[in-house]
């Protein structure tokens, strides 16, 4: 310790001082008598140029901190500003690393989720922050932390309604050995929280006419948000630039998204190696959601594959994608997995009014389930049809099915055979329909709270006429079949299609004002209209949200009700079993501390290719590390291009699917093989975590049944599987829970 660094301390080198107050920072016997910070316990402002921080800023309760706009403060590679539950910070001036660091730990904002977000009586219950125009934070691990100090403890901050106004999220950070996109950074990273990005009035008269956009750069996510619970929170992105960011915005379970407005200029941080850029990733049983008037460009056409709007296992519930421009991207919008219900009448993923310049591949590329029928339900009832979906297509594609290419079930779509470029001329798995006259296109979306308590409540009313009028139509639907008057049923379908369609419309407008309703809002009302919505994901949410509550016995009882309510596929079956268990096993635990035993049975689950499940596990093991990008294959390109290192867990899906349930096992694995074509080798080997080879299986793909693993003559435990089928090897883990 003889060296001495004359820059920062006077007889140790910054690396020893800042070593010697980790281990008294971590001692709980030493941590509250040695490291107490500079401390704020009166209302002060700062104005000097450069304020040196060697290790803790706290603004205490009832204090308040005023960074002046020509203050830089600088802190250690251990450094953070803290404020507490009734403190605040207004910031001017820059937060920053000294020159001894490369960065530091940032600013945590402290609350209490037990008080109000509101002031009660002048006095402040949270951590409040105020960032003007000219402040900045930079060079920090986590800019910007909006909880503190212990989630397991009820700590708060402001996580619903943070609004982030005219902000520039930048990063220049070259990681040097990157294995996931998740290692480029965060904008915002939003895990059970509600936000608003957007822009800031720069006009000198009101109403507005010039907006200072919000911008992110650079980064691997810009942003991302998610939810195991599949709540529905209120969040807002609009009039904000994306520029080179591996995936602009990424939801995993979050319903009541409202993206508007919006530029995404699809490229890669500098340095990146990953090929496919994603402008919105959207995926994980989703029941409403406000995408439009976005524009999505391809930034950089020589950088891989660029996707648009990539859609995955949204859920049965009638979500709209709708009047969003796409230039020059190699799949404009690419759906994956479920993402619609076979039901009488059709729900599901439907697109309506975009438009597509200069494609590379596809305009429209769907890999899984859309809603089947691609058209805006028009009319006056009873006599409903379905319009014209008002898409133009770019005509430019490089596949013999460039405009539509659809390997699902077959979907009807319809145009207006008049219409510029609305026609799909290179398709496959669609029937084109044409209609005679045009949709209108129009601009139409709401902002909550842009209706009035009384419009509100006329809506309400409208759900329930509609609601009467929907179960007549399915009544008549069925007693048209009973009868077997096919012209009649298919009358009576559409016209049940319309109905619940306004159901939907109506249900969701409730839900999402109810959602920004911060003052007089009551949950019960809220799960009423929550479970008015009526999909299957959407009695997982409510599940959910009693669950969040504490209330396990509501529950159960909704989960209990889904089997009888729904009728679900062998495979929705399976992972409704998956999602159950996870409920169970994580009721009471510290979400954000979780043993490895749990963390091993998450990562189980998250490998995983389909299924909520999949996406309740993923969204929690991000909190740990781990990296799960949108799955980024296409059709006649190298699988799983986008994943990184072994952080990463999930994998492109072949062409060929392996699906391995139930798991968690208990008595027997099945492992299907039918999605196979023609007659190949197969050999399955089952090993334990000590490599001994505890099951193994020799055949071909030609049965018609799945094999079966027995497993009664073992314990509970973690088993690792190997596939091969032909030149296809699937590996992955299997959970015995008896």
């Amino acid at each position: 310790m003889s060296y001495s660094d004359l820059r920062c301390y006077q007889y140790f080198t910054h690396l020893q001082a800042q070593r010697m107050k980790r281990h008294l920072r971590d001692s709980p016997t030493l941590t509250g008598v040695t490291i107490t910070g500079t401390q704020i316990s009166s209302d002060t402002t700062w104005n000097t140029a450069n304020i040196p921080i060697d290790d803790i800023l706290v603004v205490k309760s009832g204090s308040a901190l005023t960074i002046g706009g020509n203050t830089t403060v600088k802190f250690s590679q251990q450094g953070r500003l803290i404020i507490e539950p009734g403190a605040r910070l207004y910031l001017h001036g820059k937060l920053t690393n000294n020159d001894c660091a490369d960065t530091w730990k940032g600013v945590e904002v402290w609350g209490k989720a037990s008080e109000t977000q509101q002031t009660s009586g002048g006095i402040y219950q949270q951590g409040w922050l105020l960032s003007y125009s000219g402040a900045s934070i930079e060079n920090a691990d986590i800019g910007l932390q909006l909880w503190g100090p212990d989630a397991a403890q009820g700590a708060g901050g402001g996580v619903r309604g943070v609004r982030f106004i005219g902000c520039r999220y930048v990063s220049e950070y070259d990681p040097p050995s990157p294995t996931d996109i998740a290692d480029y950074g965060y904008g915002i990273f939003a895990h059970d929280a509600g936000f608003e990005v957007l822009p800031r009035c720069v006009s000198s008269t009101l109403p507005c006419e010039t907006y200072a956009r919000s911008e992110f750069r650079g980064l691997g996510y810009g942003i991302w948000l998610g939810s195991e619970k599949f709540a529905h929170i209120a969040h807002t992105v609009r009039q904000a630039d994306f520029h080179d960011c591996q995936i602009g915005l990424s939801n995993s379970g979050v319903s009541g998204d409202l993206m508007v407005l919006n530029n995404f200029y699809l490229g890669r941080p500098a340095g990146s190696s990953f090929p496919t850029r994603f402008g919105v990733a959207l995926g994980n049983n989703l029941n409403g959601f406000t995408l439009e008037e976005n524009i999505f460009t391809n930034a950089d056409p020589e950088s891989g594959s660029a996707v648009g709007i990539w859609a995955a296992a949204l859920g049965g519930f009638n979500n709209v994608i709708r009047r969003n421009t796409f230039i020059g991207l190699t799949a404009s919008n690419f759906a994956f997995l479920q993402n619609a219900e076979a039901t009488i009448p059709p729900r599901g993923l439907y697109y309506d009014c975009n438009t597509n310049q200069n494609s590379e591949r596809y305009d429209f590329l769907v890999l899984g389930s859309i809603k089947s029928e691609q058209g805006l339900e028009s009319g006056i009832p009873p006599n409903v049809t379905y319009g014209p979906s008002g898409n133009k297509f770019a005509y430019t594609g490089s596949p013999d099915d460039r405009d539509f290419s659809n390997t699902g079930s077959s979907v009807n779509y319809y145009y207006y055979q008049s219409g510029t470029d609305e026609e799909p001329e290179d398709y496959s798995g669609i029937i084109p329909t044409e209609r005679q006259f045009a949709n209108p296109c129009e601009s139409n979306y709401c902002a909550p709270t842009c209706e009035t308590p009384t419009e509100q409540t006329q809506r309400k009313q409208q759900y329930h006429v509609a609601k009467s009028a929907f179960l007549s139509a399915l009544a008549d639907y069925q007693t048209a079949v009973q009868a077997e008057n096919p012209e009649l049923a298919a009358a009576k379908s559409k016209l049940a299609g319309y109905h619940r369609k306004q159901m939907d419309v109506h249900a969701y407008s409730i839900v999402s004002h109810l959602l920004y309703d911060t003052t007089t809002f009551h949950r019960d009302t809220f799960r009423l209209w929550l479970g008015n919505l009526d999909t299957y994901g959407t009695r997982i949410s409510l599940a959910g949200d009693y669950w969040a509550a504490g209330d396990t016995t509501s529950a159960n009882t909704v989960l209990n009700g889904v089997s009888t309510a729904y009728t679900l596929t062998e495979a929705q079956a399976a992972d409704f079993q998956r999602v159950k268990y996870l409920f169970g096993n994580l009721y009471g635990k510290n979400i954000y501390n979780l043993s490895q035993n749990i963390i091993d049975e998450l990562e189980v689950f998250a490998a995983d290719s389909a299924g909520y499940a999949t996406g309740m596990s993923q969204t929690i093991l991000r909190l740990y590390g781990r990296d799960y990008p949108p799955i980024a294959y296409l059709p006649g390109e190298e699988r799983g291009q986008n994943q990184g290192g072994k952080k990463t867990n999930s994998a492109a899906p072949p062409k060929e699917s392996l699906r391995v349930y139930p798991n968690p096992a208990n008595e027997e694995v099945m492992f299907d093989l039918q999605s196979f074509k023609g007659e190949e080798d197969v050999q399955i080997l089952v090993s334990n975590t000590s490599g001994q080879v505890v099951w193994s299986y020799a055949g071909t793909t030609d049965t018609a049944s799945p094999v079966k693993w027995r497993t009664a003559d073992l314990k509970s435990g973690m088993f690792f599987f190997r596939v091969a089928v032909g030149d296809f090897v699937g590996t992955g883990r299997i959970l015995l829970h008896k």
